[in-house]
């Protein structure tokens, strides 16, 4: 069999594949979303070229997969904690089964010194824990499933310094949805049902 193609009103043929032996044949290097005209001709030991002519729409081309643009990286240990201000939501995600984020955040020097972090719009199993300036865990949640993680840590210190890690619990990870994060301070101590408190 010899196969040639071409695109719908071009000249023919564009290609032409020869020397084929088999009932099927993959076409590569097409575009996507294009009508096709293709020619197939079989030859015979008793001659003759007979023929079949047929048209043919290549499927649409998906769209590519969304990507958690990720701007805090590299975060993976304590020491590369990137700084993130009270208030204000980020967006981060965890890429790998490796992979770790910390985070830092400083409380004023006033009387807001109550702290409440919430991790939210979770694509995996993502578990939250909060430390003091020592590395001391001060507060954890460990929701199942792709529930709200919030810590509250009631605390009477002021411009003090904590340090946040989102990790994915066993290894979960998504590359394709970031998660949201974000850190407020009260003057009042911080309780609601449901929210994880430290021991």
């Amino acid at each position: 069999y010899t196969i040639e193609y071409r695109q719908k009103g071009g000249n023919f043929p564009i290609a032409t594949v020869t020397g084929i032996t088999s009932l099927s044949y993959n076409l590569s290097g097409l575009s996507a979303s294009t009508e096709y005209n293709w020619i197939i001709r079989a030859f015979c030991p008793e001659g003759g070229g007979l023929y079949a002519q047929i048209y043919f729409t290549t499927l649409q081309e998906p769209p590519p997969p969304p990507v958690c643009n990720d701007v805090y990286e590299f975060n993976n240990t304590s020491s590369q904690a990137r700084s993130i201000s009270l208030g204000n939501s980020i967006s981060a995600g965890i890429s790998s089964a490796s992979d770790i984020d910390w985070f830092k955040v400083t409380t004023p020097n006033n009387s807001n010194t109550n702290l409440e972090v919430t991790l939210s719009n979770l694509a995996a199993d993502y578990d939250l824990y909060v430390y003091n300036k020592t590395l001391k865990l001060v507060g954890s949640s460990v929701n199942a499933g792709t529930s709200n993680e919030v810590v509250i840590y009631n605390s009477n210190a002021r411009k003090a310094t904590y340090y946040i890690k989102v990790v994915g619990k066993n290894g979960a990870y998504n590359t394709s949805q970031c998660y949201n994060l974000v850190a407020q301070a009260g003057s009042a101590p911080a309780s609601a049902s449901g929210k994880s408190y430290p021991a």
